[in-house]
């Protein structure tokens, strides 16, 4: 399955504080990913998007050419 996260954003506290902004990625089929980075980046959020479980503040993210959310 591949995943596709297009210009997502996601804003938290009423759109002042930005955790996310303007990201664009490709999680190929087959593919293994580490997601690193330090304390406060977005690495939870990021997570949270792809599972589904929160939705971006804008973009798209899309499942085998899919739009699920955006």
């Amino acid at each position: 399955m591949k995943v596709e996260l297009r210009s997502v954003s996601k804003k938290f506290e009423s759109g002042s504080l930005s955790v996310l902004s303007n990201l664009s990625v490709l999680f190929a089929s087959g593919r293994s990913v580490s997601i690193m980075g330090q304390s406060g980046v977005g690495k939870s959020t990021l997570l949270q998007l792809l599972g589904l479980l929160d939705s971006p503040s804008e973009g798209e993210i899309l499942f085998d050419d899919q739009k699920i959310v955006g």
